[in-house]
């Protein structure tokens, strides 16, 4: 384990592979264990949990990519999602998977691909590189903010890459400042992942916001003092799981 924090970057792709179906590495190093990451940093931490991140092969918080069981589902989404403050068990997606358990009586995976400041963009792109190869029974969504998206860097140092903007840094491409930009390019990604789920005949839970399954506010006491904390996890989670069997 390093006790040493990873500082934050942006998760970056080149331009020729943006849309190659396959698995990819994550920002977090993979088979790495690390005390802090991100906006989770000793001068930040509201509490005194000791708990750790662990990356699986391909840098992801997240189920090994070759585990399979009897139920699978595949998630994504920002930082929220990969958990960022929160013990890896308290997190939505592994509290959603103790759900599936108790009710079906079955083995469950859940595949995780969240990347910390991703976008709507990098959520819907992520899933649809790696469908095929998972066949999730399950995609659920935890959509990152519809401000974000995924436009070509800035930086002249690393020109031929794609990496998520917030809207209103500094560093946002200002030709792409338009009222109702963000709401429209979010239906756009909404559309998209219905239509792969549909493709790939994975069911699909997908919030929060509207023209989704469920709705629900972020709060700040997480360990970093930013992000959602336990109890929000817990209720996402236990939304996703309601949504799932009043749909399905």
């Amino acid at each position: 384990m390093n006790d040493k924090q990873l500082p934050f970057n942006y998760h970056t792709t080149p331009f020729e592979q943006m849309w190659n179906k396959g698995f990819f590495h994550s920002k977090y190093e993979p088979n790495s264990e690390y005390r802090w990451v991100d906006t989770d940093k000793p001068e930040n931490a509201v509490n005194d949990d000791t708990w750790t991140y662990k990356f699986n092969e391909w840098g992801f918080r997240s189920a090994p990519f070759t585990e399979r069981s009897d139920a699978n589902i595949l998630i994504s989404g920002c930082s929220i999602t990969v958990g960022i403050g929160v013990e890896y068990e308290n997190t939505w997606g592994q509290r959603l998977k103790r759900m599936f358990e108790q009710q079906l009586g079955k083995s469950v995976t859940v595949w995780n691909l969240a990347q910390g400041s991703c976008s709507p963009d990098y959520t819907v792109r992520s899933i649809h590189n790696t469908i095929e190869l998972f066949k999730p029974d399950l995609v659920a969504v935890c959509w990152p903010a519809d401000t974000r998206f995924e436009l070509p860097s800035d930086d002249p140092a690393t020109p031929e890459v794609i990496r998520d903007y917030q809207l209103g840094d500094d560093d946002y491409p200002k030709m792409f400042v338009r009222d109702g930009w963000g709401p429209a390019q979010h239906q756009k990604n909404i559309i998209f992942l219905k239509m792969l789920c549909e493709q790939h005949d994975a069911k699909l839970i997908h919030g929060p916001g509207d023209n989704t399954d469920i709705g629900i506010n972020p709060d700040n006491s997480a360990r970093d003092g930013s992000h959602p904390g336990n109890k929000w996890h817990k209720e996402y989670a236990e939304l996703v799981f309601q949504a799932y069997n009043d749909k399905y």
